[in-house]
């Protein structure tokens, strides 16, 4: 009986340190980049890169706050400020699969499924070499997109298109619980002993 109740004490301390550590709506989330090129026939990529971006979760699109990594071998060092009046970039990321409800992008009441991770404005990258714009051809809710080579790039190496991959890296959600449950295992591991010494051979 008193193991039964150790073992709810713990599980019962670990399950609000696991709803801390993890909320049910996280702010911000993390995911790892690539941008890569087709064949050449297809017009190329000039400068390939691949790094991480975090962002703000919303409502009708998802702003980044962050940018790392390199294009074309040239260091990231930021994300230009959104400028509808030059590069009409918004900074905004649809990650293929979320689904989108109301403003900014969509009217109030409705939602979409998004199927392209940028949409046509872009995000603008500054790099050590320069900016560089990298920007969808299809609008995130658009019904005619097809996989890969959907994305372009504009910056001091030239014009290209390719593809521009979102790769989700969560933070691992069941990690408190894990450690619970091996905190449980060991104290059931530790009574069995203590019962089995105190048994007179």
């Amino acid at each position: 009986m008193k193991s039964l109740k150790a073992a709810a004490f713990v599980i019962g301390g670990f399950l609000p340190l696991a709803a801390t550590a993890v909320p049910a709506n996280a702010a911000t989330v993390t995911y790892d980049w690539t941008l890569t090129g087709p064949s050449p026939s297809l017009g190329g990529l000039p400068s390939p890169g691949s790094g991480t971006i975090t962002l703000t979760t919303g409502t009708g699109s998802d702003p980044i706050d962050a940018i790392t990594g390199t294009i074309g071998g040239d260091m990231i060092t930021g994300l230009a400020p959104v400028d509808t009046s030059f590069t009409d970039n918004d900074n905004l990321l649809f990650p293929i699969g979320t689904t989108f409800t109301g403003p900014p992008s969509v009217a109030s009441g409705t939602s979409y499924v998004s199927t392209s991770n940028i949409d046509p404005k872009g995000i603008d990258v500054i790099t050590t070499a320069g900016n560089f714009l990298i920007f969808g051809s299809f609008a995130p809710n658009s019904t005619d997109v097809t996989s890969g080579n959907n994305y372009s790039e504009d910056g001091p190496t030239g014009f290209g298109v390719g593809t521009f991959a979102l790769t989700a890296t969560p933070l691992p959600a069941a990690l408190p619980l894990f450690v619970g449950g091996l905190g449980v295992m060991g104290l059931f591991g530790w009574r069995r002993k203590q019962k089995a010494a105190a048994i007179p051979a």
